[in-house]
C-alpha cells in the first residue's frame, strides 16, 4: 500500500484520529504507545481482520456530529471484514432512507480503518472517501471484498 498512516493519540493512549498521506508506510513514532497502532499494522500487512478496544472506538465516535451521525459510524463499526453495504442499505438498516447523510457520517469519521468507512459503498461503484478512493479501494482489495 502507497500511504503513510499517522495515528494520532492522546494522553491517555488511546486514538483521536487516523490520516492517510501519500507516500510509504511507516511504522509509527510516537510520544505514546498507542494499542491501536499495531493493530492498523497488523491489519494493513494482511494478518488482522478485526481489532480490539471497540469500546474505546465507540468512545472516540460519541464525540463526533449528531446522534445520526454517531450511530450511522456506530453501525459501521459491525460490517464484517471482506464484507461491503450501500449507502442506501446501511440508511435502510437503520430504518431510514437518508443515504446522503449515511455518506456525510462516514466523511466525519476520525478514526478509518477502526471505524471501517471503505466497507460503505455507492450502488453502481466505490462512491467517496474523500480525496482518497483510491485507497478505499485498496483496503477493500487487502480485505478480497467484492467491489461494485
Amino acid at each position: 500500500m502507497d500511504s503513510t498512516v499517522e495515528v494520532w493519540g492522546r494522553p491517555d493512549g488511546w486514538v483521536e484520529r487516523v490520516d492517510f498521506l501519500p507516500g510509504r508506510i511507516k511504522p509509527w513514532k510516537g510520544r505514546y504507545v498507542l494499542p491501536a497502532s499495531k493493530e492498523i499494522s497488523e491489519y494493513l500487512q494482511g494478518k488482522r481482520t478485526s481489532f480490539s478496544h471497540r469500546d474505546k472506538q465507540a468512545d472516540r465516535i460519541r464525540r463526533v456530529g449528531g446522534s445520526f451521525h454517531q450511530a450511522v459510524l456506530l453501525r459501521a463499526m459491525e460490517i464484517p471484514y471482506g464484507k461491503t453495504i450501500s449507502y442506501s442499505g446501511l440508511a435502510e438498516s437503520m430504518s431510514s432512507r437518508a443515504w446522503r447523510a449515511v455518506g456525510h457520517a462516514m466523511s466525519l469519521n476520525p478514526i478509518p480503518i477502526l471505524v471501517p468507512c471503505h466497507r460503505v459503498v455507492g450502488k453502481h461503484g466505490l462512491g467517496g472517501f474523500g480525496e482518497h478512493v483510491w485507497l478505499k479501494r485498496k483496503l477493500l482489495e487487502l480485505e478480497s471484498a467484492e467491489l461494485p
